[in-house]
């Protein structure tokens, strides 16, 4: 029975379809290569106006309206993610020492055994979760 979680091999490349390939592979490094050296421009490109409607104005006051409700909606959410981050490392400043103390003490002072060795491996693990909490947050979008 074949497991379904191996991947099929890579097909063989037969030798006369070679030469097409090599092509293609000298292509793609002579467009990177190519890519190296065009220089970027100094400028983005310009915005076009917009554009101008039966109604006048009214577009462009309900555009602008638009645009200032995305602002306060970013402007929220980045908010949320300072408090997040501030509380988060307020934390880590007073559980960093103290999870920094005991492991001392545990490895120095504590009998050795089963009881140590269930200390070291909770301390280690809670040091990998504290040291997680300290990246950056980030949003699943949905």
């Amino acid at each position: 029975m074949r497991n379904p979680f191996f991947a099929d091999p890579p097909k063989t490349i037969g030798w006369r379809s070679l030469p097409g390939h090599l092509l293609h592979l000298i292509e793609s490094i002579a467009i990177q290569v190519w890519q190296v050296f065009v220089p970027f421009e100094a400028e983005p490109e310009a915005i076009p106006e917009f554009p101008e409607t039966a109604q006048g104005t009214d577009n462009r006051e309900a555009t602008v309206k638009q645009c200032q409700w995305i602002f306060d909606q970013a402007e929220q959410r980045r908010n949320q993610l300072e408090q997040k981050a501030q509380s988060t490392f307020g934390l880590m400043i007073f559980l960093v020492p103290i999870l920094t103390s005991v492991f001392v003490y545990v490895v120095g002072k504590a009998n050795s055994g089963f009881f140590r060795q269930a200390i070291i491996g909770m301390i280690c693990l809670a040091g990998c979760l504290s040291s997680l909490a300290s990246f950056p947050p980030f949003e699943l979008s949905g």
